[in-house]
């Protein structure tokens, strides 16, 4: 009886350790790849997140029909001045670009003298402008909403509720064409402040991608006919302080639903595949296909042109009414 409650004892403990393990391993790869705050030696990839995060602000204001005059002037402050004071800031960028005609955008609605900080401000933006010169082409700021076409409904419900894990694929090959195609829709997808921070490593090898999954149990019984294999990750650069801690999996989670649906509209299939491992299996996949630190692992998609000959798991849905919970103020 002893023995019982001592061998309990033991797995109780061992698996509190583990958890406590993977969130130690969780925290020091944030804590040395997630942006703290911004320094003068920050290379154009740290700085990107940061400066994407600060012009989308800007976009926000100028869309807000309540705009008010000086409004994000610190975001204003701070953009301008990672532009001057660091020299290795790509002007070539898209979203460089977009900031600067965006900071652009914000002056021009400023057309009178404003408050002495204001004008430094102004003042270091001719300054940009000096240095890239005409901006007339660029990109960035607000836009109308856009309108759906006429005569061009779909109906929607009908399109995903066709949309089913594979996980047996023809011989028809997968190419990056096809894999570009899907992220040119896919790519649409909410981002938290237009940070984009998601990147994709992927495979187009059946072999590598077997081998790859060997570190993926759920995907035990057809791992070796994968035909294309992508791994969905976070750029923890992207992110800022202890709160967004948890922000690349739901960027993750948003892309994933995302490429799942852009691939069914062009007809291939997919399988998402989660990663829920530990700290030693992740660092094997990391090893594996060189994946920096500074990536948050999210999970792994199984794509490929299905096996139109196959039975899938029924997977009944629950009731729409199950998912919601009324909010009650206390």
């Amino acid at each position: 009886m002893m023995y019982k409650k001592i061998k309990m004892l033991g797995r109780k403990l061992r698996c509190e350790y583990n958890i406590l393990r993977g969130f130690i391993y969780d925290y020091k790869i944030y804590n040395n790849a997630s942006l703290k705050t911004h320094k003068k030696t920050m290379g154009f990839d740290e700085s990107l997140g940061l400066i994407i995060r600060l012009y989308h602000s800007l976009e926000k204001g100028l869309a807000n029909e309540k705009f008010k005059k000086e409004s994000s002037l610190k975001n204003v402050s701070l953009l301008l001045t990672i532009f001057l004071e660091n020299n290795k800031i790509d002007y070539s960028d898209v979203h460089v670009q977009a900031a600067i005609k965006t900071v652009s955008l914000y002056f021009e609605k400023h057309p009178n003298k404003g408050t002495l900080e204001f004008e430094i401000q102004r003042r270091k933006f001719k300054q940009i402008l000096e240095k890239v010169g005409d901006v007339s082409g660029y990109i960035g700021g607000v836009k109308q909403i856009p309108t759906k076409p006429k005569n061009q409904e779909i109906d929607y419900k009908e399109f995903v509720k066709t949309r089913v894990s594979v996980r047996s694929f023809s011989g028809k090959k997968i190419i990056l064409e096809d894999i570009l195609k899907v992220i040119d829709i896919a790519r649409y997808c909410p981002s938290a402040c237009n940070r984009q921070a998601v990147k994709l490593f992927y495979s187009l090898n059946s072999k590598e991608n077997e081998h790859i999954l060997k570190l993926q149990n759920g995907s035990r019984s057809f791992r070796e006919a994968v035909p294309g294999l992508i791994v969905i990750t976070s750029d923890l650069r992207y992110q800022e302080g202890s709160e967004e801690r948890n922000l690349g999996f739901i960027e993750g989670g948003i892309w994933i639903s995302s490429l799942v649906n852009s691939l069914h509209a062009y007809n291939i299939g997919s399988c998402v595949l989660n990663w829920c491992v530990n700290p030693e299996t992740d660092k094997k996949l990391r090893d594996l296909i060189n994946i920096p630190y500074n990536y948050q692992i999210i999970s792994l998609l199984a794509i490929g042109y299905a096996n139109n000959d196959q039975l899938v798991p029924f997977s009944v849905r629950k009731e729409a009414i199950d998912f919601i919970q009324n909010i009650n103020l206390k």
